[in-house]
Order: C-alpha cells, then sequence, then structure tokens
C-alpha cells in the first residue's frame, strides 16, 4: 500500500496514524505475515513475524 499526501503538513506521523488504523481494519500485516514459513526455534523467539513486519513497515515513513 502506498499513501501520498499532496495536502499541507499537518503532523510528521499523521500518514502512519492512518495506515495503521487501515491496517487494524483489513488485517493486511496479519493475512501478509501468514504468508511466511517460520523456520525458527519457537522457544527461542521472542518476536513474531507479524510484529516484525509490523516493526519494519513503521521504519519507512
Amino acid at each position: 500500500m502506498i499513501v501520498n499526501f499532496q495536502g499541507v503538513k499537518v503532523t510528521s506521523d499523521a500518514g502512519i496514524t492512518l495506515i495503521a488504523e487501515i491496517d487494524r481494519k483489513l488485517q493486511i500485516t496479519s493475512r501478509f505475515a501468514q504468508c511466511f514459513q517460520d523456520y525458527r526455534q519457537p522457544n527461542r523467539n521472542d518476536h513474531s513475524i507479524e510484529s516484525l513486519i509490523k516493526q519494519r513497515i513503521r521504519r519507512f515513513k
């Protein structure tokens, strides 16, 4: 998903808030995470594949 705001800058995180709300409603990140096979040892994982994807997406703001 690409969101492009052409209007006046209101806040630096406004776009992220919109994308996060869309993701919560449509569960895009959750469904995307299900596309990956996790070969890591379950007892040694601190973060799920979904949380890793969400973290990576937030870096691209």
